[in-house]
């Protein structure tokens, strides 16, 4: 286990020793701070993903919506 020095805003330390029992407070520095990196992370790779869509030359992708919609209302039409 590593052992950091970290500063705080004096009304976060405050709220912090309000809410969390004296022996508790390191995991729950460690916790909220693995959420935050998870979601950070997460959030990296959505940015990352973005702009991995390739349409394959295909066109503009509300064309390629457009003509399924209409193959499928053509056989719902024919089933009845």
């Amino acid at each position: 286990m590593a052992h950091l020095n970290i500063s705080l805003d004096q009304g976060l330390a405050d709220e912090l020793v309000r809410t969390v029992p004296r022996r508790q407070r390191s995991a729950y520095v460690a916790a909220a701070i693995g959420e935050k990196i998870a979601r950070d992370r997460q959030v990296a790779g959505i940015r990352e993903s973005a702009c991995a869509w390739d349409n394959g030359g295909r066109g503009d992708a509300t064309q390629e919506v457009q003509l399924m919609r209409e193959a499928w209302v053509g056989r719902t039409d024919k089933m009845g």
